[in-house]
């Protein structure tokens, strides 16, 4: 609920429409303000104004950051672009526009990568923590939802550009996906990870190898 809120409040999106059901254990988005390509381009969200993010979210982690001290260190957790682009069109939809209309699933990609890029400057100018986790589900139990050379080219490069303001100021990234990510390791290390997690056994992440 309070995603689909953000995305209102920051992004424009439709305050109708949406429909989030939950459970004592996690949350989903059951319905959409759109079911089609054509009716998400009619209501298409608007890329993110950093002076509407700042004091909302600086004031948030200030917060908690209190009900945790002294005895406890709070970690913000970020989203990530990809797995929020997915997210909110609904991954069928996400995937049907990009072979359908790669220009507007960039689009997408974009707003939500500079909505990430904000977070990830206000975290570190405003020294919010010593690190903070990146969340982006790119993978399942045995490969990775999205081919490599798509994400070599499409995903890799916007990461850089998210993790670099902590890498300026010192903030440390833990990178944070299920499933199986042996076969981009590399590119996770070049785009500038410092951890990983949450390395499932069950899917051959092996923390010995």
């Amino acid at each position: 609920v309070g995603t689909v809120n953000s995305w209102i409040k920051y992004l424009q999106a439709p305050a109708e429409g949406w429909i989030v059901n939950c459970n004592e254990e996690t949350s989903w988005i059951h319905q959409r303000p759109f079911s089609s390509l054509a009716e998400f381009k009619k209501k298409m969200i608007q890329h993110p104004d950093k002076s509407l993010i700042e004091k909302d979210f600086v004031q948030s982690i200030g917060q908690k950051r209190e009900r945790f001290a002294p005895h406890t260190l709070f970690i913000a957790t970020i989203g990530g672009f990809l797995d929020l682009s997915y997210r909110y069109m609904g991954y069928e939809l996400f995937v049907e526009g990009l072979y359908d209309d790669p220009a507007l699933i960039a689009e997408v990609m974009d707003i939500f990568h500079n909505m990430q890029v904000i977070y990830s400057s206000l975290y570190s100018q405003y020294k919010l923590g010593p690190a903070y986790v990146y969340c982006d589900d790119i993978a399942f139990k045995t490969s990775l939802l999205f081919s490599p050379d798509f994400l070599r080219q499409e995903y890799f490069p916007k990461l850089k550009d998210i993790f670099e303001p902590a890498q300026k100021n010192g903030v440390k990234v833990i990178f944070h996906s299920d499933g199986n990510l042996n076969s981009i390791i590399d590119d996770l290390i070049d785009a500038g990870i410092d951890a990983l997690n949450p390395l499932e056994k069950m899917a051959d992440m092996d923390i010995v190898k």
